[in-house]
């Protein structure tokens, strides 16, 4: 090249786009193969659960529990969660505004989960209420992680005593039922109630 030429095309260059960087081949060949060398890391999990929510109101004899669930899947493709459920019947199941895809296989529930995003399964479930003559009492499983809340509706005043740690406790004396708001622990719980003080 002339100097004169050189230098008005490497201006023109430059003037083009201020954030490019020049490389000689011996650098642009050595970043290559640094990038073949160094594949990505996959995501250690593919789906977690970031939270869950639950509401419950107890009834005669039964349970009824909405949860809210938010499951974050970090990859493409399709995935099957395994959902921790026992001691509950389904009465449905939403992700993200429409029907679930829910399978059951050797005996545990799977939620299959597509899409490189934030989803939403709301679930609709129902477990049986023993009582005997001084307690009433839930057992069952529900999804949880750390961020787990469950907020449960009881009719009469009643306690907690066991199962679950009470952030707080509120008593309604107009409507006589108490408000109970618990970190449910994961895995298989057994909630043990005072009695109603209207059964009693």
């Amino acid at each position: 090249f002339g100097g004169e030429v050189f230098d008005d095309n490497w201006n023109v260059i430059l003037d083009n786009d201020k954030h490019r960087v020049f490389l000689t081949r011996e650098e642009y060949e050595a970043l290559v193969e640094d990038a073949k060398s160094k594949p990505q890391t996959p995501a250690p999990y593919k789906v977690v659960l970031l939270a869950a929510q639950y509401e419950g109101q107890l009834e005669e004899g039964r349970a009824l529990i909405t949860g809210q669930l938010t499951i974050e899947v970090l990859e493409d493709g399709l995935f099957a969660l395994p959902l921790e459920i026992a001691g509950v019947g389904i009465r449905s199941a939403t992700l993200d505004g429409k029907p679930a895809a829910l399978v059951r296989q050797k005996s545990q529930t799977q939620l299959l989960l597509q899409g490189k995003r934030t989803h939403t399964l709301e679930l609709k479930l129902t477990t049986p209420l023993q009582t005997s003559a001084a307690q009433q009492t839930l057992q069952f499983a529900v999804p949880a992680s750390v961020a787990t809340r469950m907020k449960l509706t009881v009719p009469g005043n009643v306690e907690v005593k066991g199962g679950a740690a009470v952030r707080s406790r509120t008593y309604d004396m107009a409507a006589n039922r108490t408000e109970l708001e618990l970190l449910p622990q994961r895995g298989r719980m057994s909630i043990v109630l005072s009695l109603n003080n209207r059964l009693l």
